[in-house]
């Protein structure tokens, strides 16, 4: 478990540093900036949480009867957050 944890611990930081480092060099839309901040915060909280507790907490599970596999999915608010800032930077890059 502890390597997990030093893996997932250096994803968010190069997660951080690249949503950085995108938003000060590269020319990138205002949606693209929106959705490299929503990454960075989600981020950072995940960070912060691994930090301070020495797990990330989970406590949004998605209930969908027609689609089993949604049943499955469990996140935090910071993932969403990541998910969608994700989607967001790729749509502003593309626009």
């Amino acid at each position: 478990p502890k390597v997990v944890y030093t893996y997932q611990t250096l994803a968010n930081l190069a997660s951080i540093s690249g949503a950085v480092l995108a938003n000060t060099i590269l020319p990138c839309s205002a949606l693209t900036r929106l959705g490299m901040g929503l990454v960075t915060g989600g981020a950072m909280a995940n960070l912060l949480e691994r930090y301070q507790r020495g797990c990330v907490t989970d406590y949004l599970h998605g209930v969908n009867q027609k689609v089993a596999l949604l049943n499955r999915r469990i996140w935090n608010l910071a993932d969403m957050a990541i998910f969608n800032g994700a989607v967001l930077s790729m749509v502003g890059l593309v626009l």
